[in-house]
């Protein structure tokens, strides 16, 4: 038979372990590539091939989240398809003593325990890429998710000899600089290369389980300019990526005419910027929903020229000051 039995990848997992992969590596070439070998099977063979390539009892891997997850797989697949489990899937050494999440993305934890199928937290496995549909899921991505998508990013590029710069805004970057307890489901940015940053991202996309959109230039239309005060956050070999300052943020809040639903948000950023009296009055007024968007921009333009007007054209503009 071509291809990965469970026996071949649980010796293959064995192998990949010795020399110091993680899990996530002897998920994403083992045990996706199991299931696929099965897929190409079942596609043109039918069941019973199929179901041959799990026969074999695999060998106790130094790993028992590996042992698990062999047989996890095996029981969901018979239910699904309708086989015979093989016996080793059900002894008492395939089962995990915790749930292993093979992405390290917390935010897509709780996106694993909703659409994990029932056979896999049986088993103690639980990770996004099990789904009873298919279709990319996401979930909200934590300051922590987004630099560990941004480390995956840059060696994608990296691995194909390809450098990129990404300019990060929106609730991301405030993620990042300015609130730690924020949250995102995707990432507002205009980058360089173009198509080479596409690519790249629909490469982590794929491998992680996320919206083909993760990273998107929607926004590029939408921006006040260069940001002389942009922060570099992240730098690898492959990758650089500038965030938005608290002032061109603000600026770009102010303009979008959400005052209601982004009022904490222009708050916070008053804040960064250092007009704490303004900041409260502001948000007392957006939340008795008295402040207009015209309003807001006028007075939020106010105090970004106070100490930016040089720099800010843009917002003396937009505000009519």
């Amino acid at each position: 038979m071509i291809g990965l039995e469970a026996a071949d990848a649980a010796s293959l997992a064995d192998d990949l372990l010795t020399q110091g992969e993680t899990l996530q590596s002897v998920w994403r070439y083992v045990i996706i590539q199991l299931l696929d070998d099965y897929s190409h099977d079942l596609a043109r063979s039918g069941v019973s091939v199929a179901s041959q390539r799990f026969s074999r009892e695999p060998a106790r891997t130094r790993s028992t989240e590996v042992d698990a997850a062999l047989a996890a797989l095996a029981e969901y697949l018979a239910r699904r398809d309708g086989w015979a489990l093989p016996s080793w899937a059900r002894k008492p050494g395939r089962y995990s003593s915790r749930w292993w999440f093979v992405s390290p993305l917390r935010g897509m934890h709780p996106t694993a325990l909703q659409e994990s199928p029932p056979v896999v937290p049986d088993q103690g496995d639980l990770h996004h890429c099990w789904r009873s549909e298919s279709g990319m899921t996401s979930g909200p991505l934590s300051a922590d998710d987004i630099r560990r998508l941004f480390e995956e990013l840059a060696s994608e590029l990296d691995r194909n000899g390809q450098r990129a710069e990404v300019f990060l805004v929106g609730g991301a970057a405030i993620a990042l600089c300015f609130d730690a307890r924020r949250a995102t489901r995707d990432l507002d940015a205009v980058f360089a290369p173009t198509d080479s940053v596409r690519r790249a991202a629909a490469t982590v996309a794929d491998r992680e389980g996320l919206d083909p959109d993760w990273l998107n230039d929607a926004v590029k239309g939408f921006l006040p300019g260069p940001d002389p005060n942009a922060v570099r956050y992240f730098e690898a070999p492959g990758l650089l990526v500038d965030v938005a300052s608290a002032e061109y943020l603000l600026a770009m809040k102010l303009f979008s005419s959400r005052v209601e639903t982004d009022a904490e948000d222009i708050a916070l950023l008053y804040r960064e910027v250092g007009y704490q009296p303004e900041c409260n009055s502001f948000l007392r007024r957006s939340s008795n929903r008295s402040t207009t968007s015209d309003e807001a921009s006028r007075s939020g333009a106010r105090y970004v020229l106070v100490s930016w007007a040089l720099r800010w054209e843009v917002v003396a503009g937009h505000a009519g000051t």
